[in-house]
């Protein structure tokens, strides 16, 4: 019986708890370049980052940069896919292999 009581006052002391709280500081960038490729994305890039950079937009945006490789953004829509009946919202289960809802066949060769 003793047992049961210290469980069930562990139990309720964990449940009832206040959530923690996590602290997020922001850093602030001096001068910063902000980039929307779409409706969805919003970028803001400092300008140190790009120094002796190259953008390219062809099919999206993509940055090419000296020190830290290159950030490529693409918008992909259900038609661009091949596949203009399939819910995009399914997008990251179809490219993690847990979903396979797509028409386009040519399309799941590729992503296998």
């Amino acid at each position: 019986m003793r047992y049961l009581v210290l469980l069930s006052f562990l139990v309720s002391s964990l449940c009832f708890a206040d959530p923690q709280k996590y602290d997020i500081e922001r850093q602030k960038i001096d001068a910063f370049l902000e980039v929307s490729v779409d409706s969805v994305t919003d970028l803001k890039l400092p300008l140190s980052l790009l120094e002796n950079a190259k953008i390219v937009g062809v099919s999206g945006l993509t940055i090419i940069m000296d020190a830290h490789g290159a950030l490529s953004i693409e918008s992909i829509t259900s038609n661009s896919i091949g596949s203009p009946n399939f819910d995009m919202r399914k997008w990251p289960l179809v490219m993690l292999g847990y979903d396979a809802e797509i028409e386009s066949g040519e399309l799941l060769a590729d992503i296998k």
